[in-house]
Order: C-alpha cells, then sequence, then structure tokens
C-alpha cells in the first residue's frame, strides 16, 4: 500500500525501517506514550519487525524528503468485535511531534479505510496522560466511546488505561475531509 498526502507518505513497513524503527521504539517516553514497551536491542527489533511485515498492518510514516517519521497502523480488529471494524495506532518519533503529521497520517487511513476496505467504523485509543494525542483525535472527529481501566501491560505488573474514541462511516462522510 502506499497513500500520498500533502506532506507525508504512508507505505508498508519494510525491512530497510529497521534501524530508523529501532531508534523510536527505544526511545522510552514515545513508547510510554503510545502504550509500547521498548525495544532493548536491534536483535529484538528484528524479530518484531518481521512479525509485523507478516502481519502487514503497520505501515510507514514518510515526510516528502523520505525520512522515518514513525508508524501507523490499521488492525483489523475492534472492540466492537463485527465485521468491518478496525482500529487505528499511531506513534511518532519525537522529531516529529507537533508538526501535523500524525494528523495528516490518520486523515490518509482514514480515507483508506472507509473507501478502500469498506470500514463501518474506526476506532483509535491514547493513554489519559498522552494530551496531546487525546486532542488530536477529538479534533479529527473521533467520538469518545469511554475509558477502559487496564488496557494492557506496559510491563508484567504495570498496566495502563485507555481512552477509547470511535469514528463512524456516516460520522467521516459528514466531516468532509478532502482525502
Amino acid at each position: 500500500m502506499y497513500l500520498t498526502g500533502h506532506n507525508i507518505d504512508v507505505r508498508s513497513l519494510v525491512y530497510d525501517d529497521i534501524n530508523d524503527y529501532y531508534k523510536y521504539q527505544s526511545d522510552s517516553e514515545v513508547a510510554r506514550l503510545a502504550g509500547f514497551k521498548v525495544i532493548p536491542s536491534i536483535e529484538v527489533c528484528h524479530n518484531v519487525m518481521m512479525g509485523l511485515i507478516y502481519k502487514g498492518e503497520t505501515y510507514t510514516i514518510l515526510n516528502k524528503d523520505k525520512e522515518f517519521l514513525g508508524t501507523i497502523n490499521l488492525y483489523n480488529k475492534s472492540i466492537r468485535q463485527i465485521k468491518d471494524c478496525y482500529t487505528i495506532g499511531i506513534s511518532l518519533k519525537k522529531e516529529a511531534w507537533g508538526k501535523g503529521y500524525g494528523k495528516e497520517a490518520i486523515l490518509l487511513l482514514l480515507a483508506y479505510a472507509f473507501k478502500i476496505k469498506k470500514a463501518l467504523y474506526i476506532e483509535i485509543g491514547c493513554e489519559p496522560t498522552n494530551l496531546r494525542s487525546k486532542k488530536l483525535i477529538e479534533k479529527i472527529g473521533f467520538k469518545y466511546i469511554g475509558l477502559i481501566k487496564d488496557f494492557g501491560y506496559k510491563d508484567r505488573d504495570i498496566t495502563y488505561d485507555l481512552l477509547y474514541y470511535s469514528l463512524s462511516e456516516k460520522e467521516y462522510k459528514e466531516l468532509n475531509y478532502e482525502y
């Protein structure tokens, strides 16, 4: 898959992304806000990337100079557990925060999911402490569903909560985005 926006491109994750992927996935602040565990070594990163590439749900976000900015996921599953509902996950390296790349990547993926994949709903979540993501999700037009306590594990004994949001196909069409 390859999607082109005004300031970014979104394409399938490839193994050549490993060094950039490892660098941002090993950043503890990025990991904390995105809700994943830090990747401890390039060897572990190799195994993680091979799994992600195989599943085909992870995409690389690049600026127009083809610089790696982060990743965005379109998971073929949702809280609703009904057909044609997907979940988006996104994380950017720190240098890309606050520059509009996340919004554009989400809008590109929404257009792809609703227009090409024929999604009925798209869901997205963020940690309650991730105020930048919360603001972006709400600005795009996602509707708040609720707080999910102990949604996932960052470590064996450390759980995290998740603010969860949804956008229906009808709501998306009413927003009238250009992508």
